[in-house]
C-alpha cells in the first residue's frame, strides 16, 4: 500500500508537468491549426486523468504508467514545428512515433501487469521502425514528401533520392504498417475469442484500439504512395479521434467496474453465506459471465479437459491456516482479468468462511449446552456418591460407636474398659473413611503441597507400579488453584481406569508445562480397551478440561498404526496463567 502510495504522489506530479510542457510547446500551433490542438489537449488530459485514476485502484500500477507515458509521448510532435530551433524540430521528428508504440502498448497490455511476448516484439519494432530510422529520414532528401516540417533545413549525407525514397521512407513505413496491422488483428482477436466478462470489459478497448491501428497503418500507407495532403486528411482525422476514444474507453471500464463492484460482492457474498455450493457456482457463472464456472470441494480433484479440449485454470480458496475451502476452476477466455476475479473470490472466501464460522460457533454452543448438562448432572451424582459413601461408611462407624455406649450403662468396670476401646477402635474408622472421603473431594496434600507433593503420594498409592515425571518448574512454583485441581483429577481419573479396566502391569505419568500449556500423559501397557461412555468417569474428565479451553484425547493401542503395541494414552492439554511462588 506504501509503495502504491508513493507511486500516486509520483504520477500526479510527472502527470502536471506532462500537461503544463504539452501546453507551453503546443501554444505556437494554435494560430494555425486550433482544432488539431484542442483534441491533442483533450486526449493528452484525458490520458492523465485516466492514469491517475489507475492508481487508486486494484489495477496494477504499469497501466497507470503506460497512459502518462501515452500522454507524455504526444510532446515531441509539438516540437516539429517552425517555431523551433533546428535542433530541437529534428529530435521532435525522430521521436514523434513513440506516441504510436506506446498506445499499442497500453491497449495491448490492459489490465494485465504486463505485455505478452508477441505484443512486446511489435511494440519494439514499432519503437526501432519509427524512430531510429527516422535518423537518416530527416538526413536525406528525396521526390516524396516527408513528415519531417518542410521548413527545416538538413545536413544532406551523400546519399542519391532512391535511399529517401525507397529505403528510409518506403521499406521503412511498409515495416510500420505491418506491425500496425499486426497489432490490430491482436486487438480483434482478443474481442473475438474472449468471453464473458473479460469481453464484456476489454471489447470496446480492443475494437477501439484496432481502429486506431488501422487507421495508423492506413496513414502509413499514405506516405508511402506520396498522396497530397489534403487527400489523407480524413485517415488522419480518424486515427485522431479513435486515439482520442482510447482513454474514454478505460474510464467507462473503470466507472463500470466501480458501479458493479458492490453488486458483485452482494451477491457472491450471499450466495457464499448460503452454504450451498450450488448456489455459489451460479452466483460466480452469472457474476463472471462463464457458463463453464465449476465449484467443488476440494477432495474431489477439478476435471482435466479431454485431449484437444479447451484449457481451464482452477484455483482453490484457502483458510486462514492454509486450508483449502473449495476448489474453482473457470475459463481463463472468460475470466481473464484478474482484478475482477480476485474480487469475486474474495468475496466468496468471505462467505464460506463466515458460513464456516458459524457453523462451528454453533456446534462449539451445543457442546457447551450439552457440557453443562453433563457437569451438573456429574456434579449430583457425586454428591450421590459422597451421600451413600457417608450412610454406608462412616454413619455407620459413628452409630456403631453410639450403641457401644449406650451398653456402659449396665457394664462392670471391666466391661466398660472394653467397651472404649471398642468405641475408640470404631471412631479411628470412621476418621480414616472422612479422610478418604475428604481425599476425593479434594485432598489436602494438594492444597498444602501442590502438584509437587500430590501426585507423588497418588501414584505411590495405586495398586500397580506408576513412574511419574514431573517438570521441575512445577515442583518450585504454584499453579492456579482450578489447574492444579485440573491436573490431579486428570491423573487420579487416568490411574483409577488402569486399575479397573486396564489389566495394565505399570503405567506411566508425565506432567510438562511449556510456554504457559500444560500436558499431561497417562499411559499404561494393558489392553488398550479404554473409552467414552455417556456417563462414565472419562466423559465427565473431558467436560472439567474443556471448561478451562483444554483438549483432552484417547489413543488405544493395537490400532491400525500400531499393530503390535498394547495400552492406552489419555493426553490432555490447555492453558494456563504464569506459576505463582509456593
Amino acid at each position: 500500500m506504501g509503495n502504491r502510495l508513493t507511486q500516486s504522489r509520483l504520477a500526479t506530479t510527472a502527470g502536471i508537468g506532462i500537461l503544463v510542457l504539452k501546453v507551453a510547446l503546443s501554444a505556437p500551433q494554435l494560430r494555425t491549426d486550433l482544432a488539431v490542438v484542442a483534441i491533442t489537449w483533450f486526449v493528452v488530459t484525458a490520458f492523465v486523468v485516466v492514469g491517475l485514476a489507475l492508481f487508486a485502484t486494484d489495477i496494477p500500477p504499469v497501466n497507470g504508467w503506460a497512459c502518462l507515458t501515452v500522454a507524455a509521448a504526444t510532446i515531441p510532435g509539438d516540437l516539429n514545428n517552425p517555431a523551433y530551433p533546428q535542433a530541437l524540430v529534428l529530435g521532435g521528428f525522430v521521436l514523434e512515433p513513440l506516441y504510436l508504440a506506446a498506445a499499442v502498448a497500453l491497449v495491448l497490455r490492459y489490465p494485465a501487469p504486463r505485455l505478452t511476448k508477441t505484443a512486446r516484439q511489435v511494440v519494439w519494432g514499432l519503437v526501432a521502425t519509427g524512430t531510429v530510422m527516422r535518423v537518416p529520414l530527416a538526413l536525406t532528401r528525396g521526390s516524396l514528401p516527408s513528415p519531417l516540417h518542410a521548413s527545416a533545413d538538413r545536413r544532406v549525407w551523400g546519399l542519391s533520392p532512391w535511399w529517401h525514397d525507397w529505403v528510409f521512407l518506403r521499406a521503412t513505413f511498409t515495416v510500420t504498417t505491418l506491425l500496425l496491422a499486426v497489432a490490430g488483428g491482436m486487438l480483434v482477436l482478443r474481442a473475438v475469442s474472449s468471453r464473458g466478462v473479460t469481453r464484456q470489459s476489454l471489447a470496446p478497448l480492443a475494437i477501439i484500439g484496432a481502429i486506431c491501428a488501422t487507421s495508423a497503418a492506413v496513414d502509413q500507407i499514405v506516405w508511402i504512395m506520396g498522396v497530397p495532403g489534403d487527400a489523407w486528411a480524413p485517415v488522419a482525422l480518424v486515427r485522431n479521434l479513435s486515439a482520442a476514444a482510447i482513454p474514454v474507453a478505460l474510464l467507462a471500464d473503470l466507472l463500470r467496474r466501480r458501479a458493479a463492484a458492490a453488486a458483485v460482492t452482494s451477491e457472491i457474498l450471499r450466495a457464499a453465506s448460503s452454504g450451498d455450493l450450488a448456489q455459489l457456482e451460479g452466483a460466480l457463472r452469472h457474476v463472471l459471465l462463464d457458463p463453464s464456472l465449476t465449484v467443488t470441494p476440494v477432495a474431489r480433484p477439478a476435471e482435466e479437459p479431454e485431449d484437444g479440449g479447451e484449457a481451464r485454470e482452477n484455483v482453490a480458496l484457502m483458510k486462514e491456516d492454509g486450508t483449502a475451502l473449495v476448489a474453482v476452476g473457470y475459463d481463463p477466455r472468460a475470466v481473464g482479468d484478474p482484478t475482477l476475479l480476485r474480487g469475486a473470490l474474495a468475496a466468496a472466501q468471505l462467505g464460506i468462511e463466515k458460513t464456516r464460522l458459524t457453523l462451528e460457533l454453533l456446534e462449539r454452543m451445543e457442546e457447551l449446552r450439552a457440557s453443562r448438562a453433563r457437569i451438573v448432572e456429574a456434579g449430583m451424582a457425586e454428591r450421590r456418591r459422597v451421600e451413600r459413601d457417608l450412610h454406608d461408611g462412616a454413619q455407620q462407624q459413628f452409630l456403631a460407636v453410639v450403641a457401644t455406649l449406650a451398653q456402659s450403662d449396665f457394664a462392670t468396670e471391666d466391661e466398660m474398659r472394653d467397651l472404649v476401646g471398642q468405641a475408640r477402635s470404631r471412631l479411628t474408622e470412621a476418621l480414616a473413611e472422612l479422610r478418604r472421603l475428604a481425599r476425593g473431594i479434594h485432598p489436602a496434600t494438594l492444597t498444602q503441597g501442590g502438584l509437587s507433593a500430590a501426585l507423588p503420594y497418588l501414584c505411590q498409592s495405586a495398586p500397580e507400579p506408576v513412574s511419574l515425571r514431573l517438570d521441575p518448574a512445577l515442583a518450585d512454583h504454584r499453579l492456579e488453584p482450578g489447574v492444579e485441581s485440573a491436573v490431579y483429577f486428570v491423573v487420579a481419573e487416568g490411574l483409577a481406569n488402569i486399575t479397573r479396566y486396564a489389566g495394565a502391569t505399570s503405567a506411566m505419568v508425565t506432567v510438562l508445562s511449556e510456554s504457559e500449556y500444560l500436558s499431561i500423559e497417562v499411559a499404561d501397557d494393558g489392553n488398550g480397551q479404554a473409552h467414552f461412555t455417556a456417563q462414565g468417569g472419562l466423559s465427565g474428565l473431558r467436560d472439567r478440561v474443556h471448561a478451562l479451553d483444554g483438549d483432552l484425547t484417547l489413543h488405544c493401542d493395537p490400532c491400525a498404526d500400531h499393530p503390535l503395541t498394547h495400552g492406552s494414552r489419555l493426553r490432555v492439554g490447555f492453558p494456563f496463567n504464569a506459576p505463582r511462588a509456593s
